[in-house]
């Protein structure tokens, strides 16, 4: 799993290590891989799931030791992925959340100072993910109203962001970029600065 991780995202290899540090080290450190069977890996779901861990955290447990396996699987140390034929439990009812109204919302933008209140307001217009907030103003392009995610960041490093948002504008409309103008002129702010310095 170590020469895995090495290319893997910062948010990524976090995910890993908390899962092998909280879940697989506990249950599995004393085995070695090619001793794990498929039926030590469903009764390690069934007891995840008893502890009334949520589908997509059992999920992401099945996933991460999958992957594992895999790794383990291209480097010799065993002949085949004992989580793959492994069973999770059927997804329980998802209650629709309770989202705040646009005049709850628009009341929290208004009494927060900048550029948190304009960070807050970017993110609930455009549904940009919060970690994609490290924009330079340089990635607004106003004559065309767009915004580039060229970047991410997590834990003060910075990163590529989402394959699927890689390189593609978030589409604003004129007052949008009437806002982030206004900002860029309080602040004084050139091209190369951060948006939403921290």
């Amino acid at each position: 799993p170590i020469l895995k991780l090495a290319n893997k995202k910062g948010t990524t290899v976090h995910g890993y290590e908390t899962n092998i540090r909280a879940h697989y080290l506990p249950e599995f450190g004393d085995q070695q891989l090619s001793d794990i069977t498929i039926e030590a890996v469903q009764a390690f779901l069934n007891q995840k799931a008893l502890e009334g861990k949520a589908v997509q955290t059992l999920k992401n447990l099945k996933w991460g030791l999958s992957s594992i396996f895999v790794a383990a699987m291209k480097y010799g140390y065993m002949k085949s992925n004992p989580a793959r034929g492994t069973d999770l439990p059927p997804e329980g009812i998802k209650e629709r959340l309770q989202l705040p109204s646009s005049d709850q919302l628009n009341r929290l933008i208004a009494r927060l100072r900048e550029p948190v209140s304009t960070a807050v307001w970017l993110t609930a217009v455009t549904c940009v993910r919060p970690e994609e907030l490290a924009f330079k103003w340089k990635d607004l392009d106003a004559g065309r109203r767009e915004l580039w995610v060229v970047r991410a960041v997590n834990r003060g490093k910075l990163h590529t962001p989402k394959y699927h948002r890689a390189n593609r504008p978030i589409r604003l409309t004129g007052t949008d970029v009437e806002r982030l103008l206004a900002l860029k002129d309080r602040t004084k702010a050139k091209d190369d600065d951060w948006m939403f310095p921290n």
